[in-house]
């Protein structure tokens, strides 16, 4: 996958500080080699051509987190710019008042195809590939009301390394739940997949928008080094994060888990508003075969 490696132990120097928006919906989306038509894109508010949210709601499509991101342009949509791709779509719930917002994630391409997606099916035909140069947050509710941000934020390699500022060239929704006292539902988001897990990013309402839970989040890995977070109820709501290293294998389970000794780093966020605030962090050695994946209680069964 694109992107340098992020270590499990560098998710907790790592702090997001733009965004608002994330998504819901559904299929494959086909390439198109037309420019695609829509609203303006950039940070903006606004409101698109009136119509139903269900109707012409983009397809979700295929591609790589991270830098070095490449997809098809996405087909045209009153929901999209011109020149985006890399699009992911989900339909929720997130002002809690019982409406079908529509969240998407989308970047925009840069002009300059970098190769061929190859042909899929018989009468199928290859389509161009552009590079995504800046992901992109929208959320449209369905009285047509827009806002648009785009992703950045910080990572540092370790406490004593200057953070640096990044921007995300791609991002993908992987799962909505209501998981905070407040009504509406949490959307949380990829903004980074490597060897070593994925970066996600919970999104929460707050005034009228989606706004960034400021923690960062990791999920999967490789056979070294992987990570896996859980939402749990309480007053206030939390969010366990649970980073693994490693330290002697015994047996391969299955795929790339390893039933070993692992040293566990346990980090548990407390939500005050739409923010994920540290509470607390251990560290200890077990015997495990680890958990890899979002977990219980941070999903709505459409990652």
């Amino acid at each position: 996958m694109a992107g340098s490696t992020l270590t499990a132990a560098a998710l907790a120097f790592a702090v997001l500080i733009l965004g608002a928006t994330g998504g819901a919906g559904g299929g494959a989306g086909g390439p198109t080699r037309r420019r695609p038509s829509g609203a303006g894109s950039g940070a903006s508010v606004g409101h698109p051509t009136a119509g139903r949210l269900s109707t012409g709601a983009p397809a979700n499509q295929d591609f790589y987190t991270g830098p070095g991101a490449w997809c098809t342009l996405a087909p045209r949509s009153r929901y999209l710019p011109a020149w985006s791709g890399c699009v992911t779509a989900r339909i929720a719930d997130v002002f809690g008042n019982g409406s079908k917002d529509l969240v998407l994630t989308y970047s925009r391409l840069g002009h300059t195809s970098v190769g061929e997606q190859p042909a899929v099916g018989k009468h199928g035909s290859a389509a161009k590939l552009y590079r995504g140069e800046q992901a992109m947050l929208r959320i449209i509710t369905p009285v047509g009301r827009m806002s648009t941000t785009p992703i950045r934020y910080t990572f540092a390699a370790s406490s004593r390394a200057k953070p640096q500022v990044e921007r995300a060239f791609s991002a993908a929704i992987v799962a909505a739940a209501h998981v905070r006292t407040v009504p509406g539902e949490e959307i949380f988001l990829q903004i980074q997949s490597t060897s070593s897990g994925s970066i996600v990013e919970g999104y929460g309402a707050y005034r009228g928008r989606l706004v960034p839970a400021g923690a960062l989040l990791g999920d999967g890995g490789d056979s070294g080094a992987q990570s896996s977070f859980q939402c749990v109820a309480g007053n206030p709501p939390h969010v366990i994060q649970h980073a693994y290293v490693l330290l002697q294998g015994i047996k391969v389970l299955h795929g790339i888990t390893i039933y070993g000794r692992w040293q566990v780093t346990t980090t548990t966020y407390a939500w005050r508003g739409p923010r994920l605030v540290q509470i607390s962090q251990s560290t200890a050695k077990r015997l495990l075969a680890p958990n890899d994946s979002i977990g219980s209680g941070c999903t709505r069964g459409v990652t």
